[in-house]
């Protein structure tokens, strides 16, 4: 990274008195954790710069000025004490500004800013615009009499989960950026070809209640290379509200709404319809008005039937009105279902056209149908689903010369039209090599690559196969729970031949 530093924390000294009057402060332990947990994201501890010196009394120094355009990352811990200082503004102004002289303040939609709500701000209007657009992590919650109460673990063992849940979250988001930092620096003399561009996510905002779903599932779209929208806080007037919602709707292939019984906050307007509605009802919309150009999920777990009026009725509109239904997935289980359909859908929506397949000598498909010996009766109801729908079907040779094997073998992947890889009773190496052989079957065909190939993962334990599934990668087949000719759809349907009877 050509940044001499990491990170810097700006905070003002306020937020790091101990409360009780002693030990370390709030953003000392802070510090201290977030290193811990980014050096066992990264593998090795990164240079983080805090000023610990600083008193209420003293100036904004140019020790202080001098670290700011050296630095990767501004991470802002940000209260009313620091909107108020005059020298945590002169160092959000100052980042902000370096920033945009190397490089940008942004990486495709990765802000280079992390603001960490230690209690939130009555205003953050004195703080630089990104800074009060973008949204934050945070680090406090409502006690009984709805005041806000900063997640300290030293002092609630109950807040451990919570605060240790925010350090991952945060500590992953700032590590992909590193990654991409990291990448800008190597593009010049590493250069890799760009793969297709994945689809973009609307993630809705929610309200309170599914925030650390809708966290959980943020980080795993990031995990697996997806940009998710909205980047930044939307607004708070209703007009701009919308057309936020619509601008980046328009850019999206996929809407995912997280419901629950909170309504939440809504946008200043006529209306006064909470945000979590309006959201669904632009994406409703939008679906509507360009058939097939956004997918849509709405997770609405069982037994969630409204705190307040207003989320009521819109729970029972999802559940019985078309218009607020419209183009949407209606998901009633835990998250874990939700991600598995949002993964399933996302490799549907990425999956690339099929090339065009030249037809075998009699006008069918050629199927090369491997298998581990040990799944030839197996395979039996595979097998016949297959010569059911037009396909002409090979299986493995099992001579008892070892050559004479791989020979056969070679030979299938240099003529068929498709693979499909029944994995069975076969063992993960010979599946890990069944993998590398597709990898390298384009030596065999003159540089034609096989499309497709998939991989029907059959019954019987294997903590492999679950570990492959569990990624969500397309062209898995999951076909655990016992055969189904309708699992074959998208296998056929990218080889170009039409399911029938």
């Amino acid at each position: 990274m050509r940044f001499k530093r990491h990170l810097f924390i700006s905070y003002t000294h306020k937020d790091n008195k101990p409360l009780l009057g002693k030990g370390d402060g709030w953003v000392t332990r802070f510090h201290g954790a977030l290193g811990v947990m980014l050096e066992q994201r990264l593998g090795y501890m990164p240079d983080i710069w805090r000023d610990t010196r600083l008193q209420g009394n003293e100036i904004f120094t140019p020790e202080i000025k001098s670290q700011l355009p050296d630095s990767a990352v501004l991470l802002a811990v940000v209260s009313d004490g620091y909107v108020a200082s005059d020298w945590c503004r002169d160092e959000a102004r100052i980042f902000c500004e370096a920033a945009e002289q190397s490089g940008g303040i942004a990486r495709d939609n990765k802000s280079r800013v992390f603001k960490v709500f230690k209690a939130p701000p009555d205003t953050l209007e004195p703080l630089p615009q990104v800074m009060r657009e973008m949204t934050g992590y945070n680090f406090y919650e409502q006690n009984a009499a709805n005041a806000p109460k900063e997640l300290d673990p030293d002092l609630d063992d109950a807040q451990r989960p919570k605060y240790v849940d925010q350090i991952a979250t945060l500590a992953f988001h700032i590590k992909q950026l590193f990654k991409m930092l990291d990448a800008e620096d190597t593009q010049h003399t590493a250069a890799a070809p760009a793969g297709p561009a994945k689809a973009r996510v609307y993630l809705a905002e929610c309200a309170h209640d599914r925030r650390a779903d809708r966290d959980a599932l943020a980080i795993d779209l990031a995990a697996f290379g997806y940009t998710v929208l909205p980047a930044a806080a939307l607004p708070r007037d209703e007009t701009t509200y919308r057309e936020a919602v619509q601008s980046a709707l328009a850019q999206c292939k996929l809407a995912i709404h997280l419901v629950g019984n909170d309504s939440g906050w809504a946008p200043e307007g006529d209306s006064r319809c909470p945000g979590v509605a309006l959201q669904n009802a632009e994406s409703a919309a939008h679906s509507r008005q360009r058939p097939g150009s956004l997918r849509r999920i709405v997770s609405l777990p069982k037994g969630v039937t409204g705190s307040d009026e207003q989320a009521r009725q819109f729970i029972d509109a999802l559940h019985h009105n078309t218009d607020v239904q419209a183009g949407a997935m209606l998901i009633d289980a835990d998250l874990q279902k939700v991600k598995i359909e949002v993964f399933a859908l996302l490799a549907e929506i990425d999956k690339p056209q099929p090339a065009e397949l030249p037809p075998a000598g009699n006008g069918t498909r050629m199927v090369y149908l491997a298998c581990d010996r040990s799944d030839l009766d197996a395979i039996d109801p595979l097998y016949a689903l297959l010569v059911s729908q037009g396909c002409k079907v090979q299986l493995p040779a099992f001579p008892p010369n070892a050559q004479t094997a791989r020979q056969a073998h070679e030979q299938r992947l240099a003529k068929c039209d498709a693979v499909l890889v029944f994995y069975g009773t076969g063992t993960k190496d010979w599946y890990t090599s069944m993998l590398t052989d597709l990898d390298k079957a384009p030596a065999l065909r003159d540089g034609r690559t096989i499309a497709p190939a998939f991989t029907w993962v059959a019954p019987g334990d294997s903590a492999d196969k679950a570990k492959r599934l569990s990624l969500y990668p397309p062209g898995l087949i999951d076909a655990t729970a016992g055969f189904d000719a309708a699992l074959a759809a998208p296998f056929l349907c990218a080889l170009g031949v039409a399911a029938h009877g």
